[in-house]
């Protein structure tokens, strides 16, 4: 929808070649299904707690991989909440934290 809006409305101008529309579609729809396969499986073999908490990290490795191949600054501000984020994660999954899947199941 999005596409649509900056496409129409917007006049952004887009420029794709006929011979990359199968290769714009392929990688769409694998790399769709690859991310939906894995998350359904992640779901099922370690719970929803913890995928969600894995889930969460994206944004933390998105941060690191633009660093490291886009070569984009790192503000103070994403450092801090990159922070945030993993003393959140880290206190969920402690020993004796807030949630342990393993001991409320039995």
């Amino acid at each position: 929808m999005l596409f649509v809006f900056a496409t129409l409305i917007l006049n952004v101008p887009l420029v794709v070649n006929q011979s990359q529309i199968p290769y714009i579609i392929l990688l769409g729809i694998v790399g769709f299904a690859l991310s939906l396969y894995f998350f359904l499986y992640s779901l099922k073999m370690l719970g929803t707690i913890r995928t969600i908490i894995i889930f969460s990290t994206s944004s933390v490795f998105g941060l690191i991989f633009a660093f490291i191949f886009l070569n984009e600054s790192v503000t103070v501000y994403q450092i801090i909440a990159v922070i945030a984020m993993l003393t959140g994660i880290y206190i969920v999954n402690r020993k004796n934290g807030i949630v342990n899947t393993r001991k409320n199941i039995h």
